[in-house]
């Protein structure tokens, strides 16, 4: 029986693995025109990228939360730091931010186009304004100060233009409003424009004449809403109830002025916020005791001028007496009268011993009728003190109430009170975080130079296809071994 077999082509020794890499690198290689037309406008293009980057620096800082000691007998469920966090992002901090700060105004100088911004960095000195005496640019570290910058809500977001005249002067103007003023810095200026009244207070110019610098405004609820997010906030690790703060830009010191401010805005809010409804309630409890004790010293001062009236200082112990006194005069008024009226049975009126009966009978009734009103007088005098010494013994009653309840609200609220500290505070950044100028450049090349490498690959595998024969058709036969 016959068998068909196909018959195995040999491979050549010039197409094994090594050789054909080998003789596919120098094919790539052979094309150094097309590498070069590729590499080089790439790598140009990388270096002045490379060159314009502005070198981003981050700042940080680190804010503790320290829960306070539970009180016995109290519950209390641990909050989230995510809590702190979002009051952190709030506007009511950011705002007081952007307000002490200023960052609603921006202000910068004029640079040339593409390479101005690495050549300010790498400045010394001012140079003279513009390219070739001419542009009004900024080449160094010129700078503005503005401490006020008020301008109409149709105005917020357009550039104004500043430029320094020299002397510590300075014109401002806004080509498409049609505005054009001058001022002096260290003095404010106020203009009326036609969509309202401008004021601006330059307070330092740092610039040779004719350095131009672009001067806006945004409404603080942008500028409070770019602060959040830019601002990176979160909890360091989990419960750890540390929370870190981190902001990335181009200007180091006010970076850390920022996150610095973020902390002193927080910790005022804090405090605040901790002491308002404690404080509302011990302010209220203050105004109930003074009231008391104003009311205590007003009962006092009645007591006295009572006593000072009834020269007696114990109404019940002189009530005692005068009943005593009265019991006494009514048994000598008794034993009088018993005296005359037999008297009367042996002499006439007109006797002398019946005058002398007479007149002792009515001495003490005289007497009697005294002492009666005398204890008429004092128990009036004994019903008021008494209610005197009742109302003073209520009201120093419910002082101790207050001042227990103030002492114990007192201490609530300080148990209950969380510490808040920074860990620590933002410093100045030295160094950026993203890379530096050798490694941008360094990256730029070796990615044109890639590039290059992969044009010249494409253009063999193009050529290869257009050179390679075409496989060959199937005629229905066989070759035979």
């Amino acid at each position: 029986m016959k068998s068909y077999l196909q018959q195995p082509l040999r491979q050549p020794d010039d197409e094994r693995p090594s050789y054909d890499a080998v003789r596919r690198t120098r094919s790539v290689l052979s094309n150094w025109r097309l590498i070069s037309a590729v590499a080089i406008p790439l790598a140009l293009l990388g270096l002045l990228h490379a060159l314009t980057v502005a070198p981003v620096f981050q700042a940080n800082m680190l804010i503790q939360i320290k829960r306070s000691p539970q009180l016995a007998a109290e519950q209390r469920i641990d909050m989230p730091a995510a809590t702190e966090v979002e009051i952190l992002r709030s506007r009511s901090v950011l705002g007081g931010v952007v307000d002490a700060l200023r960052l609603d105004i921006s202000v910068e100088p004029r640079r040339f186009p593409v390479l101005g911004a690495f050549l300010a960095r790498h400045g010394h000195s001012w140079a003279i304004p513009g390219l070739s005496g001419s542009g009004n640019y900024a080449w160094a570290d010129e700078r503005v100060t503005l401490a006020r910058f008020a301008i109409p809500h149709a105005l917020l977001g357009r550039p104004f233009v500043l430029t320094a005249t020299g002397q510590g002067g300075f014109t401002l103007a806004q080509q498409e409003s049609g505005i054009l003023v001058s001022g002096e810095a260290g003095t404010g200026l106020r203009a009326m424009t036609p969509h309202g009244a401008l004021d601006i207070l330059v307070t330092d110019i740092r610039a040779r004449p004719g350095t131009q610098f672009v001067v806006s405004r945004v409404s603080r609820f942008q500028a409070v809403d770019r602060l959040q997010h830019a601002l990176v906030i979160g909890e360091t690790a989990k419960q750890s109830n540390v929370i870190g703060l981190s902001l990335k830009g181009s200007d180091p010191e006010l970076l850390s002025r920022i996150l610095n401010q973020v902390g002193s805005e927080y910790l005022k809010q804090h405090a605040s916020d901790q002491s308002g409804a404690a404080s509302a309630a011990l302010a209220f409890y203050d105004r109930q005791l003074d009231e008391s004790r104003d009311k205590l010293r007003q009962l006092d001062a009645r007591f006295a001028r009572v006593q000072g009236i009834h020269g007696t200082g114990d109404p019940a112990e002189e009530s005692r007496l005068l009943s005593q006194q009265t019991l006494a005069l009514q048994d000598r008024l008794a034993e009088a009268e018993r005296v005359r009226i037999e008297l009367a049975s042996r002499y006439l009126p007109a006797h002398p011993m019946m005058s002398g009966a007479d007149e002792r009978v009515r001495s003490l009734r005289g007497e009697l009728a005294a002492v009666q009103a005398k204890r008429r007088s004092l128990s009036g005098a004994e019903r008021e003190m008494s209610n005197l010494v009742r109302e003073k013994q209520i009201n120093a009653d419910i002082s101790a109430g207050l001042l227990m309840v103030r002492q114990k609200l007192d201490a609530l609220d300080s148990a209950g009170h969380d510490e808040v500290r920074l860990v620590d505070r933002a410093e100045t950044p030295f160094q950026p975080v993203n890379l530096g100028v050798g490694a941008r450049v360094a990256l730029a090349c070796l990615g044109a130079l890639v590039a290059g490498l992969l044009a010249s690959h494409m253009k063999n595998t193009l050529d290869e296809g257009r050179r390679r024969p075409p496989p060959p058709r199937y005629d229905g036969h066989f070759r035979l071994a």
